[in-house]
């Protein structure tokens, strides 16, 4: 993905997510499939990026660093 392509799939996000809210995999990462939903526990370059944390009943939880354009912001917390 280039950065044009990049900057307008985030200007589609409606509101910037934040650290502790609550967010929603729009495409499978790592072992996590699509629609797995997570807490951001920290933000990149003013939300270019985010550290978030999946917890699953059978796993333990999973930190995964994801570009903005994989997930859409759920909720604040």
């Amino acid at each position: 993905m280039n950065s044009a392509e990049a900057l307008a799939m985030k200007a589609q996000v409606k509101s910037h997510p934040k650290e502790g809210d609550e967010v929603t995999l729009t495409k499978s990462v790592a072992s996590l499939p699509a629609g797995t939903t997570g807490i951001i526990v920290h933000d990149y370059q003013d939300g270019e990026a985010f550290e978030v944390e999946f917890s699953t009943a059978n796993k333990p939880a999973l930190t995964v660093l994801i570009g903005s354009f994989e997930v859409t912001h759920a909720a604040r917390h």
